[in-house]
């Protein structure tokens, strides 16, 4: 991925209107804004309101996935083999909406959150523990 820009302090420096200049071009690239201008900062704040919103109809729609897959499932290891792909999946399309990505620096960048593996894992760890630990119980009964 391209590297992060980050605002200078001063906006009213040069490095600033440099900063301003380059966002507006990665912002250009951006699918989800081919038909918004983003030539001010009302502009360009505008500009992120559509990215979040994208990102939030992108959300809800990995939320669903999961909520339906796992109901149909009702299998530990299937459900995290779900929540996991789906979480990889929520990853790479809301990097895609923030800037252009790679295949290669977007499995980079997953490298960084191993967590999503590890809870899946866990989960499904925990999960035949409850079923070991249940079956357990009944039979000190």
């Amino acid at each position: 991925m391209p590297v992060a820009l980050v605002p200078p302090v001063n906006q009213n420096s040069k490095e600033f209107d440099i900063y301003m200049e380059k966002l507006k071009v990665r912002l250009s690239t951006n699918k989800y804004l081919k038909s918004v201008p983003l030539n001010t900062r009302e502009d360009i704040a505008a500009a992120y309101i559509c990215l979040d919103a994208e990102a939030n109809r992108q959300i809800k729609s990995a939320a669903t996935t999961i909520f339906v897959g796992t109901g149909v499932m009702q299998n530990g290891k299937l459900d995290a083999i779900i929540v996991l792909i789906t979480q990889i999946s929520l990853i790479w399309r809301i990097a895609l909406y923030l800037q252009p990505t790679t295949i290669k620096s977007a499995i980079l960048n997953l490298t960084f959150h191993p967590v999503f593996g590890l809870a899946g894992g866990i989960g499904s760890k925990l999960c035949s523990m409850n079923a070991i630990s249940a079956s357990q119980l009944s039979k000190h009964r």
